[in-house]
């Protein structure tokens, strides 16, 4: 028979073990919950800035929604006045549609939208998975309307389209929406030891005090090769080409202005290359155009000297200006066009 003291025993034994495990479970789970701020590197203070921008309703008269190359190349005090810059690191059309969405149901929706993205981000979504959804861009409503898309498309490049892989899918959509401490462990792990709040307080306020735009790289020239680089060929991924077309759908239907623009690559990506690419992706977003009324502004995939980039995908600051420079001139002196039409110099 166990004595009192041995029940005692058991119970300081469990709450010795466990208690600890306990408290710091929880702590990582308040921590993935309210500070974020803390540990995500630098991408992430860009993010929320911009999911506040929309939730906000700041949008301006001209809002510019794409990836990162149209976040680091387009600055809006240098195009006009009342333009905002929304786009976001790695936007693919899933992020671009649920950004629209958002501006068009606005008290005072834009009066114009600018829509940049790279031939890869209509290819595939890299930073879904690694940004987006641990950033909480989306609400658990949005990821399910994702994963009930891909399902429906028979895409597998987000969800698994299985009947198990749908249960998991959606499984990882409520662990993320209810900030489970798993998926940002690495990040905490390294975020925490070299001081990220700092750093990402001051990317916040550069973000929102720069009307969305922040650069990337800084050097003074790059030859590195950007992800498109060596394609054989372009096509849009189901998903992605299915949110663009939702996209184009819902600016028609409030008929609100729109037009595409391509952000430059460099020389070095540019000449790996072949014409094969280069008309399939020019097939593709003219084809659109057409259909949904909306006109490519400058070349279709435009070249810019290494000189001006800082990375290998993104302009530096001094590229980003001089580009910014010629797309406002181009945007003052555009009207209703077939696509192609060159109105930037490349």
């Amino acid at each position: 028979m166990t004595s009192d003291a041995d029940h005692a025993d058991t119970r300081g034994f469990f709450v010795g073990v466990f208690g600890p495990i306990l408290i710091i479970l929880a702590a990582a789970w308040i921590l993935a919950a309210v500070g974020k701020q803390w540990f995500f590197d630098q991408e992430y203070p860009m993010w929320r800035a911009k999911t506040q921008m929309i939730a906000n309703c700041q949008g301006g008269k001209t809002v510019i929604i794409g990836d990162s190359a149209a976040m680091a190349g387009l600055i809006p005090r240098r195009i006009g006045p009342d333009v905002v810059n929304l786009a976001v690191g790695g936007g693919s059309p899933i992020e671009i549609y649920y950004i629209t969405r958002k501006l068009l149901n606005c008290p005072a929706p834009p009066k114009r939208i600018i829509l940049s993205i790279s031939p890869f981000h209509f290819m595939q979504s890299d930073v879904y998975w690694t940004r987006a959804v641990p950033f909480h861009f989306f609400s658990l409503r949005e990821t399910e309307e994702v994963r009930t898309r891909s399902i429906l498309l028979g895409d597998s490049s987000l969800y698994n389209a299985s009947r198990l892989g749908a249960m998991l899918g959606m499984a990882k959509n409520y662990q993320y929406a209810f900030n489970f401490p798993y998926y940002y462990s690495g990040a905490m792990a390294k975020g925490l030891f070299i001081t990220m709040k700092a750093k990402n307080d001051r990317a916040f306020r550069q973000t929102m005090d720069n009307l969305g735009y922040h650069s990337f790289g800084v050097q003074n020239g790059s030859f590195e090769l950007a992800p498109i680089a060596n394609l054989k060929q372009f096509k849009a991924s189901p998903l992605l080409n299915d949110y663009y077309v939702e996209t184009l759908k819902l600016i028609d239907s409030n008929q609100t202005p729109v037009v595409f623009v391509s952000m430059p690559v460099n020389n070095a990506t540019y000449v790996t290359l072949p014409p094969a690419f280069k008309a399939q992706f020019e097939g593709y977003v003219c084809g659109l155009g057409a259909k949904y009324n909306y006109g490519v502004l400058g070349d279709i995939l435009p070249v810019r000297p290494s000189s001006d980039f800082g990375d290998n995908t993104h302009l530096n600051p001094a590229g980003a200006a001089e580009w910014s420079d010629g797309f406002s001139k181009s945007l003052k002196h555009m009207k209703t066009f077939a696509c192609p039409r060159s109105g930037l110099q490349s």
